[in-house]
């Protein structure tokens, strides 16, 4: 049995081969409207599925972990894939090693969540957006705990690793605030972004947002703004 980071990477590569991930994987595909002269970063990518997904659609993805060795193994799932047209960098979210204004499109899936400071992270992902970027973001919604996993796992009567892996997410999910649409648009507006889609996956248990890049100055870490949340109401089931 594999232990430590060793055991984390095999964790996260087998995770993202469940079901449950792949649907919603799919689901963004679609939902992101990925053009072929698109440069990505996938932050945060982990084992690299998602981040071989997307370019398969674009012109380059830029695949981002803190983790030597996920980064490592997403290099191998460029390979498999038999894909040319990535990069890869271990590099901290809250302190990426872009300059401003690089890409097209950023992903960020199941990270902000677990940071300290996700408001931080969330300004450096908007830096390094070009001025008609999007940022798309996934976290556990503020509906997600052990008790509403419990329940859509019974009823999808999921088994095995299917039902444990969701299972652990949400008891990490229960560890950490989460954060509603007003919350992530109030702290995107602090950043120099604005909030303009969301949709629902797994009957509402995960958020997902998109952001663009305002041409305003960011504001200083904590300063809020109320935002009207019209357009955030766009929600997708899965």
């Amino acid at each position: 049995m594999l232990t430590g980071e060793d055991g984390m990477v095999e964790f996260f590569d087998t995770l993202e081969q469940t079901d449950w991930n792949q649907s919603m994987q799919r689901t963004l595909i679609h939902w992101l409207g990925i053009q072929d002269t698109y440069h990505v970063l996938d932050a945060g990518c982990g084992a690299g599925r998602f981040a071989a997904h997307l370019a398969q659609r674009s012109e380059w993805v830029t695949a981002l972990d803190v983790s030597e060795k996920m980064v490592a193994r997403t290099r191998r799932s460029a390979t498999d894939f038999g894909l040319q047209n990535m990069s890869f960098a271990v590099g901290n979210l809250c302190q990426l090693p872009f300059p401003e204004a690089s890409f097209d499109l950023v992903t960020c899936l199941d990270v902000l969540f677990m940071c300290e400071q996700p408001q931080k992270g969330l300004q450096e992902l908007t830096r390094v957006l070009k001025p008609s970027g999007q940022l798309v973001v996934l976290n556990p919604s503020a509906l997600m705990n052990p008790w509403s996993a419990q329940k859509l796992v019974d009823e999808r009567k999921w088994k095995d690793f299917q039902r444990d892996s969701f299972l652990a997410w949400s008891t990490a999910a229960a560890k950490r605030r989460l954060y509603d649409a007003h919350d992530w648009a109030e702290m995107a507006h602090a950043c120099g972004g604005e909030l303009t889609d969301s949709l629902t996956l797994l009957e509402g248990l995960v958020a997902v947002y998109k952001f663009v890049r305002q041409d305003r100055p960011a504001e200083a870490p904590g300063d809020v703004v109320e935002e009207n949340l019209s357009n955030t109401e766009s929600f997708v089931e899965i």
